[in-house]
């Protein structure tokens, strides 16, 4: 139902290009997540329950979630990167 990737300079082009393009075609998924490495930032294209269209939203900051309809979930990005150093931020737990 939900693929998520972890952008990285090396990956990001063929995440966002050739892997994009593959799962979009997939009638089964019903979300694709990318998330940031170097910031607490998801980007989501889920599918819309009456066209099947994919619609984009992007979520930022350590007080937002990630929401995953499909799921029937919001994961806080907070505990999404609990463990990731990043710029500015520290790990904890």
């Amino acid at each position: 139902l939900v693929v998520l990737e972890v952008l990285s300079d090396s990956t990001e082009a063929i995440d966002r290009g050739r892997k994009w393009r593959h799962y979009a075609s997939a009638p089964s998924l019903r979300a694709y997540v990318l998330l940031s490495q170097d910031a607490h930032r998801a980007e989501i294209y889920h599918r819309t329950d009456a066209t099947q269209a994919w619609v984009y939203e992007s979520v930022e900051g350590s007080e937002t979630s990630l929401p995953l309809a499909c799921l029937g979930i919001a994961l806080p990005l907070a505990e999404v990167y609990r463990r990731v150093e990043g710029p500015g931020e520290d790990a904890t737990g």
